[in-house]
């Protein structure tokens, strides 16, 4: 006759399978590196790595995940620890969403994770040097901070809490999301429940400041904000529009290159110094602040209907572009050159990745991770319809707030800078995990009926 085990043998049992899983997804979300043999790279990698450095400051790059970088990038590990902090971050999140939803048993971790990790383009961000993955972290972190704190712990809080500090101080377009992402939450939960959250944006707010400051001796970054948008309005044919009525103007530098503007936004903004009317060729992005500034706000008045169409449209393509893969490529001299600079003894390594050498081929991960977005979007607006027809209960709160996630980031990103496929790849699988969600939910109160 076989004896009961203890209750401390089982929690000890539970609590090792917890661990063990958790080791094992952190594993599975940054197989990417492993892949490649190397951390995988963009091209703002080596802003980031340069922040703070030498009072210099990079347009649009954050002194806090540049110090984030440079801290867990000993010369004998390399750029390991980073990677591994990423991914272990990121499958505490899971494993809490999970736990919040009745579901904190090692084997639903476990297989969340693998299928993640390889429907979804989430481990590409996980394994990636950018701050891109705090993005969804910190709509998960908020959802958890609103919808059920009562399963946290006071250290669970406190680490939501500085990952949404940490979304918002390393990068602006992060900030804006979780800023209405705050006001969505209070509105579903109540604004009872808004407090952590507040809590966590406004140490974001004051981290973004005092990171500077600490970093360069100024608060402030570089004042670029209006060129991007610039470059956006000028892909548009909208910058154009207001250029053709107001020049020949001695104030505006593009009007002399008016009908030489690059056709798109990145070639205007990251174009070489001898391309004609790339921001470049005209004093830089910093130096043109003041000027794109006059033309944003004179082209919305002299045409508010024509912008709005626009921002609807860069909003909607936002999201139906999400191929994976974007910018993973080997020409990115500025990261291999920064890498080169502060971490000589890395180079090796970094020139015999797979990035660098045959390079990565996405064609099969698209091929797979495509049509796995558009049918986890369709699913989480048909479950969030069905759901809400119901009564809306903790499920249609759920897919509301994942949803608005999705559409909030498109909408920040294509209208404020433009579609990229990285800004909504690094998002989409919030749909997939919120449908898959939603359903094992559904499985498991009818299996216990």
């Amino acid at each position: 006759m076989s004896q009961r085990k203890p209750p401390e043998a089982v929690d000890r049992s539970r609590r090792s399978r917890w661990i063990a899983a958790h080791v094992a997804v952190t594993v599975i979300l940054v197989w990417p590196a492993l892949y490649n043999g190397f951390p995988v790279l963009f091209f703002d990698t080596g802003g980031y790595l340069q922040s703070g450095l030498n009072q210099v400051l990079p347009v649009g790059r954050s002194v806090i995940y540049g110090a984030f970088l440079r801290l867990l990038s000993p010369s004998a590990l390399g750029f390991w620890p980073v990677i591994v902090v990423q991914g272990l971050v990121m499958t505490w999140v899971l494993g809490l969403v999970l736990r919040a939803r009745r579901l904190g048993h090692a084997a639903w971790l476990l297989a969340m994770g693998l299928g993640l990790g390889l429907v979804t383009a989430l481990p590409w961000y996980t394994a990636q040097m950018m701050p891109d993955w705090l993005a969804p972290a910190a709509v998960l972190a908020l959802w958890l901070l609103f919808a059920a704190p009562s399963t946290l712990g006071p250290l669970a809080r406190a680490g939501l809490v500085m990952l949404v500090a940490a979304a918002i101080a390393s990068h602006m377009g992060s900030a804006l999301l979780i800023v209405g992402l705050i006001l969505v939450g209070a509105l579903l939960y109540g604004f009872r429940q808004a407090g952590l959250a507040m809590v966590g944006l406004l140490l974001g707010l004051l981290l973004l400041p005092l990171g500077n400051w600490l970093a360069v001796g100024t608060a402030r970054p570089p004042k670029a904000e209006a060129v991007f948008l610039l470059g956006r309005m000028m892909q548009d044919g909208l910058a154009g529009r207001y250029l053709d009525m107001v020049c020949p103007d001695p104030g505006l530098r593009l009007c002399a290159v008016k009908d030489d503007l690059p056709p798109t936004a990145n070639d205007f903004l990251w174009g070489p110094p001898g391309g004609k009317g790339t921001a470049e060729s005209l004093g830089g992005i910093l130096a043109l602040n003041d000027e794109a500034w006059r033309i944003v706000l004179g082209s919305l008045q002299q045409d508010p209907w024509g912008n709005l169409r626009a921002a609807i449209a860069n909003t909607a393509d936002q999201m139906a572009q999400f191929d994976t893969g974007d910018g993973t490529v080997a020409e990115i001299w500025h990261s291999r050159w920064r890498i080169g600079l502060q971490y000589p003894d890395l180079v090796p390594a970094m020139e015999a990745s797979r990035q660098m050498g045959a390079g990565i081929h996405f064609a099969f991960w698209n091929g797979l991770h495509r049509p796995v977005g558009v049918a986890s979007l369709v699913m989480l607006a048909g479950l969030l319809l069905w759901r809400t027809l119901r009564g809306i209960g903790p499920d249609a709160r759920m897919l509301g707030f994942m949803l608005v996630a999705l559409l909030g980031n498109a909408a920040i990103c294509g209208v404020l800078s433009n579609p990229h496929d990285r800004y909504m790849s690094r998002m989409i699988w919030l749909a997939s995990f919120a449908v898959v969600l939603v359903e094992a939910g559904r499985w498991r109160t009818a299996r216990a009926d």
